[in-house]
């Protein structure tokens, strides 16, 4: 039975492609959020918060994001982001992780090229299989221009090789085999913006497009699992413990 790929549902859309791009309602909650994000960007940092080095150019949010502001879980529920994830995974997700990202992007280098957040490498499984899902959103400043951010191979995480060995990998989560599907893979762009955020599958290749200035950028990431990789992996782990509880209490708030 053939299907016009123009009547997809969600579900079927993001199975194939492995991203959506979707809009925060124009809300306060929105704006309390962006006003957060370039009050980090531009390090007027509350009492006991600090940005820390993690990658080249690029500062985390330390200690616990989430912590910062209300708003950073406020507009998952006010957008619906369970329902949403629930329609286009297929399953019922739980947040792991919230990162403040902040970069001082050089031109023509990127902190993290080309790759996948999930792999195999000789006999290891690098990453959660199934693999984590992010929502990522990069605020537009009013007097800068919308830029592109992220760079998706489409389709690519139904592309997975599973016996690549060591001297087979470029870098880390992209080896040889991901370079030759990146060859004849359509690229995909997500750009800053006032209120379109990005979901996507992690086990696809993506590539963080670095900017044209040395002018600050900011994003907030957030990482969802299924509850077994959770409790698993991240339970014991007093800021994903304590985020997750967050999260699921004010989940429950809304929906039951």
């Amino acid at each position: 039975m053939a299907v016009k790929l123009s009547t997809l549902t969600g579900y079927q859309r993001y199975c194939l492609d492995g991203f959506t791009i979707k809009k925060f309602k124009n809300t306060d909650t929105l704006k309390t959020l962006k006003d957060s994000l370039f009050e980090i960007q531009n390090e007027n940092l509350q009492d006991g918060f600090s940005l820390v080095e993690k990658y080249t150019n690029t500062k985390d949010l330390r200690p616990e994001a989430f912590e910062y502001n209300s708003s950073f879980i406020d507009i998952l529920m006010e957008n619906d982001i369970p329902e949403l994830i629930q329609s286009h995974i297929g399953k019922e997700l739980t947040l792991n992780h919230i990162q403040i990202r902040v970069s001082d992007l050089q031109p023509a280098q990127s902190y993290m090229p080309w790759h996948r957040d999930v792999y195999v490498q000789d006999d290891e499984l690098i990453g959660c299989m199934p693999p984590a899902h992010k929502i990522i959103f990069y605020p537009k400043e009013e007097s800068l221009d919308s830029r592109a951010c992220i760079a998706l191979a489409k389709g690519s995480h139904l592309c997975v090789f599973q016996n690549q060995k060591t001297e087979q990998f470029i870098l880390p989560g992209f080896s040889v085999y991901d370079d030759e599907i990146l060859k004849i893979s359509n690229i995909a762009t997500y750009s800053s913006s006032d209120d379109e955020f990005l979901m996507f599958n992690t086990g696809m290749l993506h590539h963080v497009i670095p900017g044209e200035s040395k002018k600050r950028s900011v994003r907030i990431i957030y990482s969802f699992v299924e509850k077994h990789q959770f409790d698993k992996i991240f339970s014991d782990k007093r800021g994903h413990f304590i985020l997750n509880n967050a999260y699921e209490n004010a989940k429950a708030a809304k929906y039951l």
